[in-house]
């Protein structure tokens, strides 16, 4: 029963944090795009896009290698302290090597050069994903703390926000204010974590650090070929078609990714779960996968079919006028959250677990190949719309290679119950 209540709770937790993640954008970006208006806000736009690259290569692939062993080794406190210290040391060095090819590119293209002063205020954010190790929170299945840290920091970040962006010259204080709600929960998830007495504190190793690097390649390569092309899109679209297409495609894609976060809580809730009973109850995993399951196809059908039939009044709702482009836009983009709740299910909470990281790998390798392939010609042909288009494409055939490469190895036997 204690166990139970453990993940709801963190299923609820999670939820919080998700919701946070959505409705406070819905403050945010109407505000943004009206007083910044369309050319400055694709700035904003564009600064965020090109600092989630460095995100993604400074979580690595501990979001999933780092929750799975601390999930793993959650009773062994002198474990847990080797890994902390390692994975964060991991981290602090893909940091440091961020910054300076954050900078290298900056100074190398003209058209970066001239607004360096954004992507320096838009790094904070780098700062801030290195601080925060909710890998660790979510492994030890702390999540209510984690969520109460993740909404303090957006909270915060919205009131900054409305207290300094006043007109269409203030985007460097729009950037700011996000970047730097980042870096307070860091802080904040920083001083919970050493005052909890979870672990033994050690001093970091070179072969620990270099150890997890290794381990989390894979798990790095396949959170690369996800997020290429989703990090990629707008910047492409940007680069192609200038600040007003993007602002449109950013409108519904906003809506999309929260639409499509509405399944994140009960992925990570049941993730380290699942990773835990692998080493440790492994019959009980199978009723623990066909409740996820159940809540992914729901949420996840149910979030797709609200983004077709009321795409034009979430657009006006959320943009307000000019932006009657993002309509069609975020049709094409509603049937993505289904396809991705199935890929989570199936990836992230059967591959990755049982140790098929590689097939998990192959699987968006081969989808990110198709996107790259797809992405340029179909901009140029119909620009934001086909931009969507080929991410939803995307979506639909790596979510078809996972499902082929689980029916291959079981023949059906995960879903019979065998």
């Amino acid at each position: 029963m204690k166990k139970t209540d453990s993940l709801k709770s963190s299923v609820i937790a999670l939820a919080v944090v998700q919701a946070s993640n959505y409705i406070l954008p819905l403050v945010s970006v109407p505000y943004l795009a009206r007083i910044l208006g369309v050319e400055n806000f694709g700035k904003v736009i564009f600064a965020q896009a090109f600092m989630m690259y460095f995100i993604l290569l400074v979580e690595y692939g501990f979001s999933w290698s780092g929750t799975r062993k601390v999930a793993a080794s959650r009773n062994d406190r002198r474990q847990l302290g080797k890994i902390f210290i390692n994975v964060f040391c991991s981290q602090w060095l893909l940091v440091i090597f961020s910054a300076f090819a954050c900078s290298g590119l900056v100074f190398l293209f003209d058209n970066l050069r001239v607004d360096a002063h954004f992507y320096a205020l838009a790094f904070l954010s780098v700062f801030g994903s290195a601080l925060f190790p909710l890998w660790f929170l979510q492994g030890i299945e702390k999540m209510r703390m984690a969520a109460f840290f993740q909404f303090f920091g957006k909270f915060f970040g919205l009131i900054l926000l409305f207290l300094v962006v006043k007109n269409s010259s203030d985007v460097e204080w729009a950037i700011f204010s996000s970047s730097i709600s980042t870096v307070l929960v860091g802080i904040f998830s920083l001083i919970f974590i050493f005052r909890g007495d979870f672990f033994y504190f050690c001093k970091p190793s070179l072969y620990g650090v270099v150890k997890e690097l290794k381990e989390g390649w894979v798990l790095f390569t396949s959170r690369v070929y996800i997020s290429s092309y989703a990090i990629l899109m707008p910047l492409v679209l940007g680069w192609m078609m200038g600040p007003v297409a993007l602002a449109c495609y950013n409108v519904a894609d906003k809506l999309r990714s929260g639409a499509q976060s509405l399944i994140n809580p009960i992925t990570q809730a049941f993730f380290p779960r699942i990773s835990f009973l692998m080493e440790n109850n492994k019959d009980a995993i199978l009723p623990l996968l066909r409740k996820s399951a159940i809540g992914i196809f729901f949420v996840s059908l149910v979030a797709s079919f609200l983004l077709y039939f009321f795409a034009e009044d979430l657009i006006k709702i959320i943009a307000g006028s000019g932006y009657e482009q993002a309509v069609v836009v975020l049709q094409w983009m509603s049937p993505i959250p289904f396809f991705v709740g199935v890929s989570n299910l199936l990836g992230v909470q059967i591959m990755i677990p049982l140790g098929m990281g590689r097939e998990f790998n192959r699987s968006f390798m081969f989808a990110a190949l198709l996107c790259l392939a797809m992405m340029w010609p179909m901009i140029d042909i119909a620009a934001e719309k086909g931009a969507a288009i080929t991410l939803l494409i995307t979506e639909f055939f790596g979510c078809a290679l996972i499902s082929f490469y689980l029916w291959r190895r079981f023949h059906g036997k995960i879903l019979s119950g065998e």
